[in-house]
């Protein structure tokens, strides 16, 4: 029974904070002189996991693609800014399909496809049940390049020291370290007169468009190109 004016015991109570638990020490510890600091607890902060939800996938925009760096459109305009005796010189040499050309970009997906599809041993196209063989006489009928007696197996870059090479890049700036594909372009445009540098840059621009392309943005340079040049 309680009566008025009795102290009631003292009781262990528990302050929370924002940051931690501070538990304190009865009032009637038996020490005093002691008053030791509050035992405290870290409070975990419970953080929500954001979920990020997916939309579903276009099945067409998921479909594997291979880019090229140079696509034909840098022969077809190129072809556009010519004079009749820049014309009648890519004849001669027989390109004149080029001139005509009309092909400005290539399907990613469809190059994708060629190349998964493509056997290099029997040098082939698998077309569903059928196979597709890539001659030289059906690159001829395609594009209209000529059909000549030097072989593109394996091209492999040309020796910076070579004459052909050396006179071909002496046409440019010192100054350009890495000769790029609008480097050649602004060449050919700028030799009216249809000269030797002229067959040379339009072979670099055919090469490097059509048969070999850099991957580092730069022209191709190949041995064959130093023997079509000769």
């Amino acid at each position: 029974m309680e009566y008025p004016g009795e102290a009631q015991p003292h009781t262990n109570s528990t302050v929370i904070t924002s940051d931690t638990y501070s538990r304190k020490r009865p009032s009637d510890d038996d020490d005093d002189f002691v008053n030791p600091p509050p035992v405290t607890m870290p409070i975990q902060k419970i953080v929500k996991k954001q979920t990020r939800i997916e939309k579903p996938r276009n099945v067409e925009n998921s479909l594997r693609c291979l880019n090229t760096r140079f696509p034909p459109e840098h022969i077809t305009k190129t072809m556009t800014l010519l004079n009749k005796d820049q014309q009648r010189c890519v004849q001669s040499i027989g390109f004149g399909s080029a001139l005509n050309m009309q092909l400005e970009k290539l399907p990613r997906r469809i190059c994708y496809w060629v190349v998964e599809n493509y056997n290099p041993t029997s040098n082939s196209i698998h077309v569903q049940d059928q196979r597709l063989l890539v001659t030289r006489e059906r690159v001829h009928e395609v594009y209209g390049i000529p059909m000549g007696d030097l072989p593109m197996s394996n091209p492999s870059k040309a020796n910076s020291e070579n004459k052909v090479v050396k006179l071909w890049k002496s046409q440019f700036p010192k100054t350009i370290k890495r000769i790029r594909l609008t480097h050649v372009i602004d060449m050919i445009v700028k030799d009216t007169n249809a000269g030797p540098f002229f067959i040379m840059n339009f072979l670099v621009l055919f090469v490097s468009v059509m048969i070999e392309y850099s991957t580092m943005w730069t022209v191709t340079t190949t041995k064959h190109l130093i023997g079509l040049a000769k």
